[in-house]
C-alpha cells in the first residue's frame, strides 16, 4: 500500500443539519501565542481540524462528518504512563464566503472541546461557498487563536488541515507560518484532497516536512461503504438501550440530552457505517456528557448530590433525596458499563467478520479521511511517548 494513498482520512445546542454554520467574534491578535491555560490536569491530546470549505470542498466536509468517529476510538486508546489522554478537537474553515474577506475568509468555528456531540453537531452545519483558500493564513490563526497548553510532557499539540487547492495562496507565506506553530510545539499534518502531483507541486508536501507532520493524499469523493454485518442489529438495539441511562441535569441538560439522540440521527442518515461507528465511540471512555448528565458527573471527585437543583432533573426523579437519588445513579452506571461491554465485544467480532467479507470480495478496506489521520496520529502519539493498547 503507497504511503501517500494509504493515509486517507477514516465524528450546541439547538443546529440542525441545516444550520448556518457558527461564526465567531475574531479579533486581530498580535503576531505571538497567548497561552490561556498554563497548566493542565494529565495528559493531553489537543487537535485541530482546520477544513477548507469552499464550493468544492463538500465530499471533505462529509468525510469529516462520518469519519471522525473511528479516529475518536482508535485515540481513546493511547495513554501516557497507564493514563488515558484527554481528547480536545478544534475545528476551523477557511476559504469559506460565509467568513468575511477582512478575516481571510475564515474562523475558528469551535474552540477546544471535550464535547463529543458538540464537534458532531458543528461538522454538520459547516456548509461550502467561497473560492480563496489560504493555508498559510489558516494555520497562523490555527497557532495564535487558540487556546494551546504549553509543550510539555504529556501534552501533543496536531492541525490537520485539508484542501485542494494549492498551500500558497493569500499573503501569508506558510513557510514562516508552519515553522512557527513548530516552535510552540505544534505538529502540522497536511492532506491534499487531488492527486500526488498537484499536492507536490502545490505545496502541500513541503508544509508536511516544515510541520514536521505527514504528507497524505485522500480522494474527497469516496464514501464510506456500508457492509451488513450479523452484528448490527445488536448495536443498534444496544446504542438505544444506552441512551436510556443518562439522567439529565442543569438548565441545558434536558436539550442536550435531546441533541445526543439527534446526532444519532444525523450520523444514520449520511451513512449507515457512520451511525455504527458513533454507536462504538459511545461505548468508550472518550465519550464523557458529565456537563448534563449525572452518571459521567457524578465520578468528578467534587460533585455533590446535596447541592443539585432538582428543577432540573426529570420529573421523575426531582422527588427523589439525595441519598435515592445515588442509588438511581449508581443503578444506571452499572446497566451503562454492561451494554457498553457488550458494545465493545460486538465490535471487535464485527470488525474480524467485516474484513473477512472484504477480503472474500476481493476488496480492501476503504481508505479515506479517518485512514490519514488515525495512521498520523497514532504514529506522532508513540513518538511523544504515549502507547496504545492492543
Amino acid at each position: 500500500m503507497k504511503r501517500a494513498a494509504a493515509l486517507i482520512l477514516t465524528g450546541f445546542v439547538g443546529l440542525a443539519a441545516t444550520a448556518q454554520p457558527m461564526k465567531v467574534a475574531l479579533e486581530p491578535k498580535p503576531n505571538k501565542q497567548v497561552i490561556t491555560r498554563p497548566s493542565h490536569d494529565g495528559p493531553v491530546i489537543q487537535l485541530v481540524i482546520c477544513l477548507d470549505t469552499s464550493g468544492s470542498m463538500e465530499g471533505l466536509i462529509n468525510q469529516a462528518r462520518t469519519r471522525l468517529w473511528s479516529v475518536i476510538s482508535t485515540l481513546d486508546g493511547a495513554r501516557m504512563k497507564g493514563e488515558r489522554p484527554r481528547l480536545e478537537v478544534a475545528i476551523m474553515q477557511y476559504g469559506s464566503t460565509r467568513q468575511s474577506s477582512a478575516e481571510g475568509f475564515m474562523g475558528v468555528v469551535l474552540p477546544f472541546t471535550s464535547d463529543l456531540d458538540r464537534i458532531s453537531e458543528v461538522l454538520y452545519s459547516l456548509q461550502i461557498s467561497g473560492s480563496a483558500e489560504y493555508c498559510g493564513m489558516a494555520v497562523e490563526r490555527a497557532t495564535h487563536e487558540l487556546s494551546w497548553l504549553p509543550t510539555g510532557e504529556g501534552v501533543m499539540k496536531v492541525i490537520m488541515i485539508a484542501g485542494n487547492e494549492e498551500f500558497t495562496q493569500g499573503d501569508v507565506d506558510f513557510r514562516t507560518s508552519v515553522p512557527t506553530a513548530v516552535e510552540y510545539g505544534i505538529t502540522v499534518n497536511t492532506v491534499h484532497c487531488g492527486d500526488d502531483g498537484a499536492g507536490r507541486s502545490g505545496g502541500w508536501l513541503e508544509a508536511a516536512n516544515l510541520g514536521r507532520g505527514e504528507y497524505n493524499i485522500i480522494d474527497q469523493n469516496k464514501k464510506l461503504r456500508y457492509i451488513r454485518c450479523p452484528q448490527d442489529v445488536r448495536i443498534n438495539e444496544l446504542n438505544v438501550e444506552l441512551n436510556g441511562t443518562y439522567l439529565y441535569y442543569g438548565a441545558a441538560g434536558r436539550e442536550l440530552q435531546m441533541g445526543q439522540v439527534r446526532q444519532d440521527s444525523l450520523n444514520d442518515a449520511a451513512s449507515l457505517e457512520a451511525g455504527l461507528q458513533r454507536a462504538v465511540t459511545k461505548a468508550t471512555e472518550s465519550y464523557n456528557n458529565s456537563h448534563w448528565d449525572l452518571v459521567d458527573a457524578s465520578e468528578q471527585k467534587d460533585f455533590d448530590f446535596e447541592k443539585i437543583d432538582d428543577t432540573t432533573l426529570p420529573a421523575e426523579l426531582q422527588k427523589l433525596s439525595p441519598e435515592e437519588l445515588k442509588e438511581r445513579v449508581e443503578q444506571e452506571r452499572t446497566k451503562r458499563a454492561k451494554i457498553q461491554s457488550e458494545i465493545l465485544a460486538l465490535v471487535k467480532e464485527r470488525n474480524e467478520w467485516r474484513e473477512a467479507e472484504l477480503k472474500r470480495l476481493g476488496e480492501e478496506s476503504e481508505e479515506g479521511l479517518d485512514t490519514a489521520l488515525v495512521a498520523a496520529l497514532v504514529s506522532q502519539a508513540e513518538g511523544a511517548g504515549f502507547t496504545f493498547k492492543e
